[in-house]
């Protein structure tokens, strides 16, 4: 008898877990959000050149992608240094000094995808990139928790 019920627990605990078959997964993994957000990458990096900027700094503009909005208030840091570091101002333009070459430049800014690109500067250029828009709040968010149907051969 002793084996039997051994088998009869193995296919009680079997059964049990897959009927739960539930998992609580951030709400922007969720089937519905799969398409909400869109593209997350940043960054439209469009360089021109300009006769009226220094010929000593890195200048250039943050606008919203899509909108062409100023984005005000935007981190901008070239080549991870935290001297090289500004904020954009209210219509969204920066200067940050620096010598020709090669650089990293990183801009971040709360509610937009955060934009990383390493670029040639070269005096007398200017810059304008469009960073894109996050979800804050509201659904797909990533703020909630809801619960996912597991794949029906998922049984831990």
């Amino acid at each position: 008898m002793r084996p039997c019920l051994s088998i009869v627990m193995i296919c009680a605990s079997f059964c049990i877990a897959s009927c739960a078959r539930y998992e609580l997964v951030p709400d922007y993994q969720s089937p519905e959000c799969k398409d909400y957000h869109g593209s997350p990458t940043s960054g439209v990096l469009e360089v021109k050149r300009a006769s009226t900027v220094p010929s000593d700094s890195i200048t250039g503009r943050v606008v919203a992608r899509g909108t062409g909005m100023p984005v005000q208030y935007a981190a901008v840091v070239v080549d991870s240094n935290r001297a090289r570091r500004v904020i954009t101002d209210s219509a969204g333009r920066f200067a940050v000094p620096a010598e020709p070459g090669t650089h990293q430049l990183m801009i971040q800014r709360i509610g937009y995808y955060g934009y990383t690109t390493s670029f040639r500067f070269t005096p007398g250029i200017e810059l304008t990139v469009a960073l894109a828009q996050t979800m804050l709040d509201g659904p797909c968010s990533g703020f909630g928790m809801v619960a996912v149907r597991k794949p029906w051969w998922k049984i831990w």
